[in-house]
């Protein structure tokens, strides 16, 4: 049985903490079991974010659009965008992000004319992309000098400069959706299999490669290992068939592999943050809201 204590650990440097105006936070987040009531809708009214996971999965919305994003991902969100968490629930992960203010006269040294062209070129990029080394470099050095007693304020506004041109360069980049093609019928097979005992042993043969080249490359494309990402998607499978309120939980957690209700419950909360059954009854209040409204 897991272990239900919630680990989350959070550090973050807000306002005059991070020693620059044009800077006004840094910080990085890690929890290995969801986390409710977090990344409630908000918006920054003159700084852009930046968001790198480095491990695990979220989902999260900007205006009308949902995200889902997973290791490696880059995302940004724009000044005076509404966004925030689905269910604002900050899902099992690890992530490092920075806002950045180009708006106030000579932010990071930098002269009118180069603020500009930073924001058009953020102002037109994707919306999510995959961080570079030098990103993940200048990001983490962020935080480490404002982790020190005496935090240098010229290299931090070196790495500042650096990492919001990194960013404009990586969201730059076409979005490709290339995967290898065996990893994508592994996919597909535990997707239709969701109900079956499988091991990493079972979906590789199918694929027809060994578990150690499997586990490298489904681990290269998809940020997780191949049982987090079916355990993922049992959850997902669960949401949907929590809404349909002629169906007991125990008979969901069979249908879609769990050993036991039990099992499935403790699974399900460190993923979403609810119980199964507080789940189905949520969607109930909200059913009843949207009917209530019509």
């Amino acid at each position: 049985m897991e272990n239900l204590k919630q680990m989350w650990s959070r550090e973050a440097f807000l306002g005059e903490e991070t020693l620059l105006p044009e800077l006004p936070a840094i910080g990085r987040s890690r929890q290995d079991s969801a986390v409710g009531g977090s990344l409630a809708p908000h918006e920054h009214a003159y700084a852009y974010e930046v968001v790198l996971i480095e491990s695990g999965r979220l989902r999260w919305w900007v205006e009308k659009e949902e995200y889902t994003l997973a290791a490696g991902a880059l995302f940004l969100t724009r000044p005076g965008e509404a966004h925030g968490a689905v269910d604002e629930v900050l899902e099992p992960s690890d992530i490092r992000w920075a806002q950045f203010r180009l708006d106030l006269k000579h932010a990071f040294g930098l002269s009118g004319s180069a603020l500009r062209a930073f924001e058009e070129r953020l102002n037109h990029s994707n919306r999510t992309g995959r961080a570079t080394p030098s990103l993940r470099h200048h990001l983490k050095r962020l935080l480490m000098e404002h982790q020190r007693k005496d935090g240098r304020v010229e290299l931090i506004r070196a790495h500042a400069t650096c990492l919001v041109d990194d960013v404009a360069d990586a969201l730059s980049q076409p979005v490709s959706s290339a995967i290898d093609t065996r990893i994508k019928d592994a996919l597909t097979f535990m997707r239709l299999n969701l109900e079956k005992d499988l091991s990493i042993e079972i979906v590789s043969q199918n694929v027809g490669l060994s578990p150690s080249w499997f586990h490298e490359l489904f681990h290269r494309h998809t940020g997780m290992t191949a049982g987090a990402w079916l355990s993922r998607e049992r959850v997902d499978k669960a949401k949907i068939l929590l809404e349909n309120h002629s169906l007991s939980i125990t008979s969901i957690a069979h249908d879609i592999g769990f050993s036991s209700s039990q099992y499935f419950a403790t699974v399900f909360k460190k993923q979403t943050g609810q119980t199964p059954r507080e789940f189905r009854s949520r969607h109930v209040d909200s059913s009843k809201k949207e009917r209530t409204h019509r």
